[in-house]
């Protein structure tokens, strides 16, 4: 089944490699964050001048746009261009977490989608188990001697409960339905760079955090395929818009009735990773009382405060 997927909030997935402030500038003309390719840079004949300010200052992580203010000499090198929010060009330059890419081109993983959706998926068994005390006493095992042989226990009860055939040896959750990657687009195409502001529980000073960012409204196509799973990829994609509307509601935002939501990446929060919806719903109180919601609270800031991680899913092609 061919999927489009849409995203309606800024959505970060890491790829594990920081940009450092020696490593773009924003243009003073565009406002564009402009990341270069300082290979290139620093074989050009221009950059003499500048060569020993950049060696004494970029290893503090100073910002190229103050070691360089040649912005012509710049942009003779850049790899690729982002807008740029009026909060991440107030902000201080700091380490830029740079969203996944292949070959420079930037794609939403499989596995990403795939996880968000097998969260659901769990959701789901679990409220369709029929022994819920059983569900109650996993869930809650205090004997540390026990508890992982309780939580696979459970997860084996949830497996049953979501297959259609009997469990391979290995791999179970992924055999249940398979996800392409979505094709891939040009940084400029489909990314900004945003200041996202982290609050914890223990202080009101937030954190910030540059990430490189899908811009909403972007939009991606995938392939989801029902292989053991009892569900078929509809239905697989109406328990995902059950569990993310539910987590949307938690998290107080307000989403359109609109099929299908999904919530990907960064920020995604404890609602959408853990037990925690399906123990209130069953009323496991011993749980509750462990496992507390969310506490920390990751916002992009862009003239207001914007949850991240969200996007709709549309069937294209059955």
């Amino acid at each position: 089944m061919k999927i489009k997927l849409k995203i309606l909030t800024p959505v970060h997935i890491s790829s594990g490699v920081e940009l450092s402030p020696s490593e773009y500038f924003i243009d003073k003309v565009t406002n564009e964050l402009k990341v270069v390719n300082l290979n290139s840079l620093i074989r050009d004949s221009d950059f003499k001048k500048f060569e020993q300010t950049f060696v004494d200052k970029a290893a503090s992580s100073r910002y190229l746009g103050e070691i360089i203010p040649d912005h012509k000499l710049l942009n003779r090198h850049v790899l690729y261009s982002i807008p740029t929010s009026p909060d991440f060009r107030a902000a201080n330059k700091v380490n830029l977490k740079a969203f996944i890419k292949s070959g420079g081109r930037v794609y939403i993983p499989g596995s990403s989608i795939k996880g968000a959706i097998l969260s659901a998926l769990l959701y789901r068994a679990l409220l369709e188990e029929k022994e819920r005390s059983k569900i109650s006493s996993l869930l809650t095992s205090k004997d540390k001697s026990v508890a992982k042989r309780a939580y696979d226990d459970l997860l084996d009860r949830c497996y049953k409960n979501l297959s259609e055939n009997p469990p391979p040896e290995k791999m179970r959750f992924l055999s249940l339905f398979s996800v392409s990657d979505t094709a891939l687009k040009k940084p400029q195409e489909c990314l900004k760079a945003d200041i996202c502001h982290v609050v914890g529980a223990r202080s009101s000073r937030p954190i910030p955090i540059m990430y490189e960012t899908l811009r909403p409204e972007t939009v991606f196509e995938f392939d989801l395929k029902k292989n053991r799973c009892r569900f078929s990829e509809k239905q697989i994609l109406e328990i995902c818009d059950d569990f993310y509307k539910k987590v949307a509601h938690k998290e107080n935002l307000q989403q359109s009735e609109n099929p299908y939501l999904i919530r990907l990446g960064q920020g995604s929060s404890r609602y959408a990773v853990s037990f925690l919806i399906a123990a209130e719903e069953l009323q496991i109180s011993e749980y509750l009382r462990r496992v507390r919601p969310p506490r920390t609270r990751k916002r992009i800031k862009d003239g207001r405060d914007i949850e991240m991680g969200f996007a709709r899913l549309e069937i294209l092609k059955a």
